[in-house]
């Protein structure tokens, strides 16, 4: 390489103060972006941010994104991997279980010109550091989606028994009510033929042992409602804090073993014993601050429009919490 190649060191106050702003910046951002949160004194020096930007790009010290939502290049201080993968379980939490496709369209409207053999890469990458995973298809489909929850149950039976069992079932009901079998008596057989069916079922029987015998190992008895799934969790003398892990775990038992619970979610639950959203927020916060709990912070909180950004929790440091997971 000639000295003539070697790119200009770009140094000085400007450069230092776009890099700091690009390290705190939740994505990558365009130049006129930059320029309404840089401090005051650089505003007036934004004619020269596009050229220090593309040099700090080209020096290593910044990463250069394609154009989204204007016709300006972003950059920012971390690379495309991670951007993608943020995107990905931003999504995820977002919108919850999703087909790869939906996963993709976000990637590929912000990262042109990224390969989808490297998003294939990414995905498979997060699953084996189990960070997302790979549900069943539901329904009639054969896709796989991605999720970073375990899978609802009752999704799936409800599909099931909306395609399979739903429409013969009332039709046969509707035959025998026409010829004088009276409604009480067929919901009563329905009832006991559907329970002795479930007994009858092989899985169901391995899966009762199975789980009598994982809750036993664990000292918890298997007849506990999920509610009550580890006592040691609940012990706290703070009410608002055993409200909240409280409504966690009747919201979602399963978040017992780790599940995400969506504090939008959490929120509505609790409106009762949390009447103002302060409240609740300071309590979150209370409870993040005591280690029982971890929060899942949202990246990107400038793409929320001002109702979404509300209904989540907001930290001192101008962070906003979507999710929240009970520590084990």
């Amino acid at each position: 390489m000639t000295l003539a190649s070697v790119p200009t060191i770009i140094e000085g106050p400007l450069a230092d103060a776009l890099l700091v702003a690009l390290e705190h910046a939740n994505e990558p951002l365009a130049a006129t972006k930059l320029a309404q949160i840089i401090p005051l004194p650089y505003k007036k020096q934004k004619s020269r941010f596009e050229s220090i930007l593309q040099e700090l790009a080209a020096q290593g010290r910044a990463h250069g994104f394609p154009p989204f939502r204007s016709r300006q290049p972003r950059y920012w201080t971390k690379d495309q991997d991670h951007y993608a993968r943020a995107l990905i379980l931003n999504l995820l939490v977002e919108k919850g279980p999703s087909r790869p496709a939906e996963v993709e369209k976000p990637i590929k409207s912000r990262l042109k010109s990224w390969p989808k053999d490297r998003l294939t890469d990414l995905q498979k990458a997060l699953i084996q550091e189990g960070k997302i995973r790979e549900l069943p298809p539901l329904g009639k489909t054969k896709v796989r989606r991605l999720s970073m929850k375990p899978p609802e149950p009752r999704e799936y039976l409800e599909k099931l028994f909306a395609n399979s069992l739903v429409k013969p079932l009332a039709k046969v009901i509707g035959q025998l009510h026409q010829v004088g079998a009276a409604p009480e008596q067929l919901l009563a057989d329905a009832n006991a033929v559907w329970q002795e069916v479930l007994q009858k079922m092989e899985p169901f029987a391995c899966l009762k042992t199975i789980a009598c015998q994982d809750r036993r190992a664990e000292g918890v008895n298997p007849l506990m409602s999920p509610s009550h799934l580890g006592p040691d969790v609940l012990r706290t003398s703070n009410p608002e804090l055993t409200a909240l892990m409280q409504g966690m775990l009747t919201l979602k038992p399963n978040s017992a073993q780790g599940a995400m619970v969506a504090i939008p979610d959490l929120r509505n639950y609790l409106r009762d014993a949390f009447v103002e959203k302060e409240e609740f927020d300071r309590a979150i916060l209370k409870l993040a601050e005591t280690g029982r709990i971890d929060l899942h912070r949202h990246t990107f909180p400038a793409n929320l429009d001002d109702s979404e950004r509300a209904a989540l929790v907001k930290d001192e440091r101008g962070n906003y919490f979507i999710g929240i997971v009970l520590r084990r």
